[in-house]
């Protein structure tokens, strides 16, 4: 958000991070900005896209094959991370 020259990119009250197609100058600062490589260049318009998670019910995960992909918040994917830690440092102190 914070490389659009324009502020073409917004944070929503749901946490849904959105791009304002009407301000994007297409610029592409925020493609090179993003750090999960999930903005690029619509390739007639040339204006930056991003997945908006269909509005909250993404059909990419209902479409997939299951567990293929999932739709997670940050506080899961924090505590996921948090329980695989504490599962490898148990192995660690087992084999100790």
């Amino acid at each position: 958000m914070m490389a659009c020259p324009v502020s073409a990119i917004r944070k929503l009250k749901s946490g849904l991070v959105e791009v304002v197609d009407a301000r994007c100058i297409g610029c592409g600062a925020c493609a090179e900005a993003c750090p999960f490589g999930a903005i690029w260049l619509h390739p007639v318009t040339k204006t930056a896209l991003k997945c908006d998670l269909c509005g909250g019910d993404p059909q990419c995960v209902k479409q997939c094959m299951p567990v293929a992909l999932s739709l997670t918040t940050p506080e899961q994917v924090a505590e996921k991370t948090r329980l695989d830690k504490a599962r490898r440092m148990s192995k660690i102190k087992q084999k100790v």
